[in-house]
């Protein structure tokens, strides 16, 4: 997978996915693969702007490494990694699509009433 590093320091990566636009389901496979990685901390994957944080532990090289050997998808790279279950896609359990659509709801809370004419 291709992706331009943003901002990197000690332990912290944060890095843009061009290959593809990023969704729900793609921001979850890519945070499943990279979570189950042994130098990686913690990953937070944005699906708004397809940007991935990554904290961790070790070689950056590595981790980079990894990025680049995953592609959305494709069954191999799953298999090494960890399945993402069938249930976590979709409306219900699906963490990414029920925070943006939390979001959402408190945009239009917040903001005043637009009157079109």
């Amino acid at each position: 997978m291709r992706c331009l590093i943003l901002h990197k320091s000690r332990e912290r990566l944060r890095v843009h996915i061009s290959d593809a636009r990023m969704t729900a389901r793609r921001a979850e496979e890519l945070d499943a693969y990279l979570g189950k990685l042994s130098q990686v901390r913690s990953v937070r994957v944005y699906v708004h702007t397809g940007d991935a944080v990554i904290f961790h532990t070790g070689d950056q090289k590595a981790v980079l490494d990894a990025l680049t050997r995953f592609r959305f998808g494709e069954e191999p790279v799953k298999a090494d990694s960890v399945a993402v279950p069938a249930h976590s896609h979709g409306e219900t359990g699906n963490a990414p699509a029920i925070r943006r659509r939390y979001v959402n709801k408190l945009i239009w809370k917040i903001l005043p009433p637009v009157r079109f004419r």
